[in-house]
């Protein structure tokens, strides 16, 4: 009966926007995530419901996941807190089974890589640019001051700047080499993108304090580091044009 109601294109079609979305959607804090994860979870499993696409499921990595799932859970049951603890245990599966949805749309839209890397970029963009403005203006652009000397941009007082975009490199420089961009593009992100790692790096281990105004923030050096790389980028590229 479920399969009358799922049109498997469509879905697919309105999973891979939801989950390009996911890079903005972080910004905003963890409920509007939350909430697309397990939205874009249901969608999913309605599809290899409807459709019988078991496949994704049996493999490893589902057994392992599963199995540790189980494992937190009986743990939750087992602790002083049941309530407490099952509310973190209980809907962890949902993680897995977003895992699983993000591989069945590489398999299955090819548009799905690009949209989420433009996606990715744009959010790695207004984060920069943002911060850029709330170091040097004391605010950002909707009013979020520069406070104890640590850039938030539009997380606030969460303060998760640096690991949003630390943990979501990797991600960016991954789709670079499997997207659909040309092969001038790719050159061109990946040497800017080590530029700007490379400036992020000298803030850490070289830099130093206030008096220093181009080093004295990681902020400042990851912009100088991806400006270098940019330039360097451009000449290098056409030359593997002409080529």
């Amino acid at each position: 009966m479920i399969n009358k109601f799922v049109n498997i294109t469509s879905f697919n079609k309105l999973l891979t926007y939801l989950v390009a979305l996911l890079p903005l959607i972080l910004i905003s804090g963890p409920f509007f995530s939350d909430l697309l994860i397990s939205l874009s979870s249901i969608i999913f499993l309605l599809i290899i419901i409807s459709k019988k696409k078991y496949k994704y499921f049996n493999n490893l990595f589902t057994y392992i996941f599963l199995s540790l799932c189980a494992y937190y859970i009986l743990r939750s049951i087992l602790s002083e807190n049941i309530y407490l603890s099952l509310e973190s245990s209980l809907f962890y599966i949902r993680f897995g089974i977003f895992s699983i949805l993000i591989f069945y749309l590489l398999d299955n839209e090819k548009s799905f890589k690009n949209l989420f890397l433009y996606s990715l970029l744009f959010a790695f963009f207004i984060l920069v640019v943002d911060g850029f403005i709330q170091y040097l203006f004391g605010y950002n652009l909707i009013g979020l001051p520069y406070e104890s000397n640590r850039i938030s941009s539009f997380f606030g007082e969460e303060k998760i700047l640096g690991s949003y975009l630390s943990r979501l490199f990797p991600i960016l420089v991954a789709l670079v080499f499997i997207s659909d961009l040309s092969h001038k593009m790719k050159i061109t992100l990946i040497i800017t993108a080590i530029g700007a790692v490379a400036g992020f790096a000298y803030a850490s281990v070289l830099g130093c304090d206030s008096v220093c105004s181009m080093t004295s923030s990681s902020l400042n050096t990851t912009v100088y580091g991806a400006f270098a790389g940019l330039l360097i980028a451009f000449p290098i590229s056409k030359k593997i044009k002409k080529k």
